[in-house]
């Protein structure tokens, strides 16, 4: 099983629940605060939301994040992945 993050602005939240809902059985959102640099030197933040995903559907989540990307108009969004065991207790 893998663990696949989704790191993206929190924009159009209602969209993405939808969007997620459609794609996959299960998912966990975490709400933050993202920091960076941009490319002219300046210290950014912006409201961050994570998508958790447990998942052997990589090409899933590669879709998903493309799909948030462009919902959101970003210039990228972070995808992370995670070899992890688990199970249900």
């Amino acid at each position: 099983m893998k663990k696949f993050e989704i790191f993206t602005e929190e924009k159009n939240r209602e969209e993405v629940e939808k969007l997620l809902a459609k794609k996959v059985d299960g998912f966990t959102l975490t709400f933050g605060l993202g920091y960076w640099i941009s490319t002219r030197g300046e210290t950014c933040k912006e409201n961050s939301l994570i998508i958790t995903l447990l998942t052997n559907e990589e090409k899933v989540v590669r879709s998903i994040a493309e799909e948030i990307k462009k919902m959101n108009n970003q210039e990228s969004v972070l995808v992370v992945e995670t070899k992890v065991k688990g199970e249900f207790i």
